[in-house]
């Protein structure tokens, strides 16, 4: 949140300016106008001195907020990478144990004589891995890191958790941290409703696709859905259905970040799903590369 509180500091300080130049514009005005006397003309000169320095100070002001703004932002997806880098060195290992039991079930099968269920595991591990492959080549490796991460949470916690995409985010016009910061909120929220209901089966997707001009992102859930009469009110600041566990700002920090890249996020529903929450993300520069 901290790029929207310097926002809002740039737009009071460029509202600033324009007052500052409404002044100094009125004070020409006034002293060519109406032939103001020589007192009166020396203190008009040190209001407009006054109001161009003003000025000036706040130019210089918003070119440092801006300045700062981008180094934060860089300083953000610096320790954003650090961290899903060293989470995925967790999750490589535990791959790689899983790798192990992987070829021992398929040589134990292989050795019993059981082909067909030597052809289904196969399968499922294959596509377990193309799935994994597809994530490996989106153009952001923080959201795949992430998607990653939370696919190994998912299986700790017993959730059928599937991943599909058919992009590859290559023109994006959001940047890692923010996307990252919305996935994470979605996935979480999706996972606390599936874990709070008692379900045969708890099931969480995130579909990422491709439309022309741009890129929409689903989290979808098979928890029992929102009802009627809150849903017009989960975007709100400090809303939340958790009680005490919530801090009812996930939903709406997803909504600040992707209005600020001028997306769209609603609640929907599609096949299987009741709750399924829907995020439009335009291209960088409004095309494709």
């Amino acid at each position: 949140m901290q790029s929207i509180r310097y926002r809002k500091k740039t737009i009071i300080l460029i509202n600033l300016l324009v007052l500052q130049g409404v002044l100094i514009a009125y004070n020409i005005f006034t002293t060519y106008r109406y032939n103001i006397g020589a007192s009166q003309l020396g203190i008009s000169r040190v209001i407009m001195a006054v109001s161009i320095a003003a000025m000036i100070l706040s130019v210089l002001l918003v070119s440092e907020i801006v300045r700062l703004a981008e180094k934060e932002n860089e300083s953000e997806l610096s320790a954003l990478r650090l961290q899903e880098s060293e989470q995925m060195v967790h999750v490589l290992r535990t791959h790689r144990h899983d790798f192990i039991n992987h070829i021992q079930v398929i040589y134990g099968l292989a050795q019993i004589g059981r082909i067909d269920s030597l052809a289904k595991y196969v399968d499922e591990l294959a596509c377990g891995m193309e799935a994994e492959s597809k994530l490996s080549r989106l153009a952001q490796p923080e959201v795949a890191a992430l998607l990653i991460k939370k696919a190994n949470i998912a299986s700790l916690k017993g959730i059928n958790f599937k991943v599909e995409v058919s992009t590859d985010l290559i023109n994006v016009g959001i940047p890692a941290v923010d996307a990252v910061r919305i996935i994470g909120n979605l996935v979480d929220n999706a996972f606390y409703e599936v874990e709070k209901h008692s379900l045969a089966e708890k099931m969480v997707q995130v579909t990422l696709t491709e439309q022309p001009n741009w890129y929409v992102l689903t989290v979808c859930n098979n928890g029992p859905g929102i009802p009627e009469e809150i849903r017009n009110k989960i975007f709100e600041k400090g809303f939340s259905t958790k009680g005490s566990e919530g801090s009812g700002l996930g939903l709406y920090i997803c909504r600040e970040l992707v209005g600020q890249s001028r997306g769209s996020i609603i609640l929907t529903s599609i096949m299987d799903f009741d709750t399924c929450f829907m995020v439009t993300l335009p291209y960088r520069n409004g095309q494709k590369k």
